[in-house]
């Protein structure tokens, strides 16, 4: 067979095979059904016209608020110095820092200055926060610093400056050993055994609450707090 009738009968092949295909995916059309023509009343094609918010031929009205200007504004100064591109992201970054920075600022506020005690899991209250400038505890005058808290009426303080004498006694009686970034469980550990451990627990309670609890303390209260310090000292057979 020719070449040329051999390309004739292909054809002639793919030809019948295609008309078949086509017929096996026909659909069938419904004409039999009515179509009903439904025409809105002038009322209602009023009342649409008249709504703004199927008037699609005016641009919506843009809000004019302080702040979408403001940021409008703050884009556009940085797309000016920086780019359009690198303007954004520079604005970007800039709102996320200021966000970072509120954020610490208002963890710290919650943790009243103590925002390492969030991330440490080490609760503020169980910390001896004073500051004694880097001196030993006993080069301190604290009777002086006392006198004059109390003199204030500044009793919060008093308090913090008597719970440190209580420290300073048990140092100079070589029950505990004193250390700025020591905890008051761990001074309380130390005399574990020792019969002034009571008195010196009830004075750290009421030190901690004052101090890290936000608790107010007044005269009657300061009064109450120094008579377990003198237990204390009466257990270590010392005077104040």
């Amino acid at each position: 067979m020719s070449l040329a009738k051999k390309s004739f009968f292909f054809l002639f092949l793919l030809s019948i095979f295609g008309s078949q295909t086509t017929l096996g995916f026909q659909v069938s059309t419904d004409t039999s059904s009515v179509v009903e023509v439904r025409i809105p009343h002038e009322d209602s094609i009023e009342a649409y016209q008249n709504d703004e918010d199927f008037n699609y031929e005016v641009d919506p009205e843009e809000s004019q608020s302080w702040m979408l200007l403001f940021l409008v504004w703050i884009l556009d100064l940085f797309g000016k110095v920086f780019g359009n591109t690198y303007g954004v992201i520079s604005l970007k970054f800039i709102l996320i820092l200021f966000f970072v920075i509120a954020l610490a600022l208002l963890i710290n506020a919650l943790f009243k200055g103590n925002m390492g005690s969030a991330f440490t899991g080490q609760s503020a209250s169980k910390k001896l926060k004073v500051d004694l400038n880097n001196e030993h505890i006993d080069s301190v005058d604290l009777d002086a610093l006392m006198k004059e808290a109390i003199r204030n009426n500044d009793f919060r303080l008093a308090a913090r400056y008597l719970y440190l004498k209580a420290l300073q006694n048990l140092n100079e009686a070589n029950l505990i050993v004193w250390a700025v970034d020591k905890t008051n469980s761990e001074y309380l550990n130390e005399i574990q055994n020792h019969p002034g451990r009571e008195a010196f627990s009830k004075l750290t309670l009421i030190h901690d609450y004052t101090e890290y609890g936000d608790f107010e303390i007044d005269d009657s209260g300061f009064s109450n707090m120094k008579r377990h310090y003198e237990n204390l000292l009466a257990k270590l057979g010392s005077r104040s």
